[in-house]
């Protein structure tokens, strides 16, 4: 289904899980 997207998308798709992994990483440290 993904595989027709613009490789623009992808890398999108990838910077804002790599910022949600951040974020979910930083709470764990706080807790």
């Amino acid at each position: 289904m993904g595989a027709n997207l613009p490789s623009r998308s992808k890398k999108q798709h990838d910077k804002f899980s790599y910022i949600n992994t951040r974020l979910i990483g930083m709470l764990l440290v706080l807790t």
